[in-house]
């Protein structure tokens, strides 16, 4: 049984190397779970296709995020497929939600222009990590929006994203947990009420 179900993987994962009409393989193969990550992991290095990314963050496994890293950093240049894939490892590394690939998306934040497809996706990931540090790296792209010369859809597209990532960053930095526990003392504390004294 364990070796059907491993064959089956390994045809999943082939199928989304290449890219093509995979919405059905990308949601079955991830229904394997921990049992698809290492094929997964052994084809990121060489696929065409930013799908094996995208599956690695619906897993949210931890041992995805180094894997991600390189990949987004040797596949980020924005170039046809390899632009696809470093696009995907980004947003990936954004699901999984590890603080390990801030570093690596703030350098690129810093340095990528907005011809980058991969800066929206890295802005976009940021916002999911709640990368305080990047807040003004994407104020500035949000004011430059349309404005700087490129492609007005690339810049004014990249300028939504990392309005959005201020948002989701500004949001996550809410000490929501004392909202709630103050409101929960609240709900707690007994009414103060006036007693008549006896005559």
């Amino acid at each position: 049984m364990a070796d059907v179900q491993e064959q089956e993987i390994k045809g999943l994962v082939a199928k989304l190397s290449h890219g093509g009409d995979t919405a059905a393989i990308i949601t079955k193969c991830a229904s394997y779970g921990s049992a698809a990550l290492p094929h997964l992991l052994e084809a990121l290095p060489t696929t065409k296709s930013g799908d094996i990314a995208k599956v690695l963050g619906m897993l949210r496994d931890p041992s995805a995020v180094e894997p991600l890293v390189r990949s987004f950093l040797e596949r980020s240049d924005g170039t046809s497929s390899k632009g696809w894939v470093g696009s995907a490892a980004a947003e990936a590394l954004g699901e999984i939600g590890d603080g390990r690939a801030i570093p690596t998306l703030l350098n690129a934040l810093k340095t990528m222009d907005e011809r980058r497809y991969s800066l929206q996706d890295v802005a976009e990931a940021l916002g999911k990590l709640g990368a305080v540090d990047a807040l003004p790296y994407l104020q500035e792209i949000e004011k430059r929006g349309g404005n700087s010369g490129y492609s007005p859809y690339i810049t004014t597209h990249a300028g939504r994203k990392a309005s959005k990532a201020i948002q989701e960053i500004r949001r996550r930095s809410t000490p929501r947990h004392q909202y709630v526990t103050q409101r929960t003392k609240r709900a707690c504390s007994p009414p103060t009420i006036g007693r008549r004294r006896s005559s």
